[in-house]
């Protein structure tokens, strides 16, 4: 017998669909126009548990897990399929690019992200957050992202 796309022989006359995909009407089948649609598991009434600060990305057949932006895997992987396997850590930008702030200015690490402050005794200059000046002691936040 052939079994349409994302499906696979039972036996002689009956189909089912591949893990991460489900059929129209019942789970083995004869009918080769029969259809088996992915199964998007990120919205699941039982969503997979990447864990905190993560994402999860449906691809077909399957998911993925994915730390977001700010964040990256403390196992080194980009994408991992359950929380046991991985925890997202918070990217520390400031030692990571010591020049992501302009001079006068101090990175401050937050989690996710950063944010510039200029140092005592200088201000944003013109509104400019990212350009700090001489001048009085009012500190100005930064250009985070």
């Amino acid at each position: 017998m052939q079994c349409p796309a994302n499906a696979k022989c039972v036996n002689s006359t009956h189909c089912t669909c591949l893990d991460g995909s489900q059929p129209h009407g019942n789970r083995f089948f004869t009918d080769t126009m029969e259809t088996c649609d992915d199964i998007d598991e990120c919205l699941g009434p039982s969503p997979p548990d990447c864990g905190p600060n993560t994402n999860c990305t449906n691809v077909t057949g399957n998911y993925s897990c994915s730390c977001i932006d700010g964040y990256e895997s403390r196992a080194g992987k980009a994408k991992f399929p359950h929380a046991s396997e991985n925890s997202c850590q918070d990217i520390d930008e400031c030692p990571k690019t010591p020049d992501i702030c302009s001079p006068k200015i101090m990175c401050i690490n937050t989690n996710g992200s950063y944010w510039c402050e200029c140092w005592a005794g200088y201000m944003p200059s013109y509104g400019n957050r990212t350009v700090c000046q001489g001048g009085s002691c009012c500190r100005g936040h930064g250009g985070g992202i």
